[in-house]
């Protein structure tokens, strides 16, 4: 099976491909640095965007970040820039939003951690909003609770 998947010019393509950027990001340092965020007043919108497709953003006296990732390696690949905040400068987190179920948005340690980080600050545990069908993948990271979506569904958080 194996071999006849690498005789399809397409596919050793894309796995020369992802054999190159593996080795490519275990050699390169790791750039950047990391800084505490600019926080704003009730009544201004702050967005931090923290790296690869991590943001914090604050809105209406919230604090929501969206597809938290810190992590510094994804399985074989090596993170090459330093996430832009430390999850111990953020303020205690309001919302969790998850875009889609793909490991690098949904970083289960690093949802677990704003928990812990949001729950040592207030006492409390944020909200997670999440795509229909991805309960069972975070069901057991100790949120407050938890709103599943499905298409064209909206959730109005009151904070």
């Amino acid at each position: 099976m194996i071999k006849a998947t690498l005789r399809n010019p397409a596919l050793r393509k894309r796995a020369t491909q992802f054999g190159r950027l593996v080795r490519h990001s275990a050699v390169t340092p790791r750039a950047g640095s990391t800084y505490k965020p600019q926080l704003v007043h009730n009544g201004e919108l702050g967005v931090t965007f923290i790296g690869h497709a991590s943001f914090f953003v604050q809105m209406g006296g919230q604090n929501i970040t969206i597809d938290p990732n810190f992590a510094r390696w994804l399985f074989l690949l090596k993170r090459v820039r330093k996430p832009g905040l430390r999850i111990n400068d953020l303020p205690p987190i309001d919302l969790v939003l998850v875009t889609h179920a793909h490991f690098d948005h949904l970083h289960r340690p690093s949802l677990r951690a704003i928990v812990h980080h949001t729950r040592r600050l207030t006492g409390r545990a944020p909200t997670l909003v999440i795509p229909h069908h991805v309960f069972d993948l975070v069901s057991d990271l100790g949120f407050n609770q938890i709103i599943e979506l499905d298409w064209w569904n909206h959730y109005r958080h009151d904070g």
